[in-house]
């Protein structure tokens, strides 16, 4: 029985009218030229409260095992987020239909890399994690910088792909 890879880029595309033209252009989040930027500035990431989401579907999938792919650059703090040293960085996590629906389940972190250089994450979605009939958000986390009260690290992150089996007849 052959098994089938699919793949989804996670992406948000906006219109924006040109100031010297009049028309609207459109700009891919998420992509080399437009980075999502996570923290105190919009950068077309700042969707929900204290944490970016965006939606994406893995129609036809097969419940397995994920993979989740990312770039990242700039944080740079090692500041822990919660009562617990180790968590240091972004949370990363789905939320779906089969997941908690205020928090979903955590995937990994990003982790500080204070150098400025991109770098790739990667992280396992467990298996019965992600919805083949509804969509499902990405949660990345704002990174709270120490002593700073609501202030927050600001870092990018570009060309999120969910690779994910696909129901193969």
């Amino acid at each position: 029985m052959p098994v089938v890879c699919d793949y989804t880029m996670i992406n948000k595309r906006l219109g924006t009218t040109n100031p010297k033209t009049g028309k609207i252009e459109e700009q891919i989040f998420g992509s080399w030229d437009h980075p999502f930027v996570i923290g105190d500035a919009g950068g077309g990431a700042t969707f929900g409260k204290d944490r970016f989401e965006v939606e994406f579907r893995t129609a036809a999938m097969e419940h397995a095992p994920a993979l989740l792919s990312l770039m990242v650059r700039g944080i740079s703090t090692n500041h822990p987020q919660t009562d617990n040293p180790e968590d240091k960085g972004s949370r990363v996590a789905i939320l779906s239909e089969f997941t908690n629906r205020e928090r979903g389940t955590t995937i990994g972190r990003l982790l500080p890399a204070p150098d400025g250089m991109w770098r790739q994450e990667q992280f396992q979605i467990p298996t019965n994690t992600l919805s083949p009939d509804k969509p499902n958000k990405l949660i990345i986390g704002r990174v709270d910088l120490p002593g700073a009260g609501e202030a927050h690290d600001e870092f990018e992150v570009r060309d999120i792909v969910c690779f994910f089996k696909q129901f193969a007849k």
